[in-house]
């Protein structure tokens, strides 16, 4: 065990909490090497964050970390066949496997031929036009967009079923978090509050069903919404609102309310 990381264990989890803003479970993780309950990416993010913090040297600290990790990443190997000894087939089974299949398919063919021949009139009844315009309500309460040329449309009214216009399924809404450098950031589940302190790299997605407060730690990124895609190009910290598909940049002092006045 290095000096430095004794001196970050003296320093304790709660006062480091407070000055490099990692959750102090998180660091009560680090500082008890559960390795097993950290991913990848966030450990890398923290200990880059208290070795620049504390001007600390952690790399032995991150090798441990990196040969636990190595156990639970070995490749199992798979039993290779050898195609060579089931290449062989014997042919006079191949030829009979194929002849018989052929009768049966005949028989198939010719039932399915003969029961087509026997033209049958259908009628739909007041019940059966009932239930298909019951499903065809369901269907259009299910599409939020219809293509703007069928509002021109003209029906044409006769004995059989109208056809619905065509429908133009919904976009898609997503929230991909970009960064142009590693990127720390906190987001909040604004149904629960739940808040999660992340470190990335790399293209990060969040569940764009739910609706987030986003604190970044830098606005050097770019959000992918889907539809479009927004840039920033700023140092300092951003924050925003992430609500019903819709996304919004808001102040320090918003974001703090809207937390139940946590930052």
């Amino acid at each position: 065990m290095s000096e430095d990381f004794d001196k970050l264990k003296a320093i304790g989890a709660q006062k480091i909490y407070e000055k490099t803003h990692i959750a102090r479970a998180n660091i009560e993780l680090i500082l008890n090497k559960s390795f097993d309950k950290l991913p990848k990416v966030q450990f890398r993010g923290f200990i880059a964050i208290l070795e620049r913090d504390y001007k600390v040297n952690l790399q032995d600290v991150l090798a441990e970390f990196e040969a636990h990790t190595a156990k639970d990443e070995e490749i199992v190997q798979y039993i290779k066949i050898d195609t060579k000894e089931y290449g062989k087939f014997d042919k006079k089974l191949v030829l009979s496997a194929l002849f018989i299949t052929l009768i049966v398919g005949y028989f198939i063919i010719s039932s399915l031929t003969h029961t087509t021949t026997d033209t049958t009139t259908v009628e739909l009844n007041n019940s059966e036009i009932d239930t298909a315009k019951a499903n065809l309500e369901r269907n259009e309460t299910a599409v939020t967009e219809v293509n703007s040329s069928d509002s021109n449309a003209t029906v044409e009214n006769n004995t059989s079923i109208t056809t619905p216009s065509p429908l133009v399924a919904a976009k898609t809404i997503k929230l991909e978090i970009i960064p142009t450098k590693n990127l720390w950031m906190t987001y909040t589940d604004m149904q629960d509050f739940k808040q999660t302190q992340v470190t990335i790299r790399e293209n990060f997605d969040l569940n764009a069903s739910k609706n987030y407060l986003l604190e970044m730690g830098h606005g050097l990124l770019k959000i992918d919404l889907g539809s479009e895609v927004k840039e920033y190009n700023e140092k300092k910290k951003k924050y925003f609102k992430f609500e019903n598909g819709s996304l919004s940049e808001i102040t320090r002092d918003e974001f703090k309310a809207l937390n139940k006045g946590k930052n």
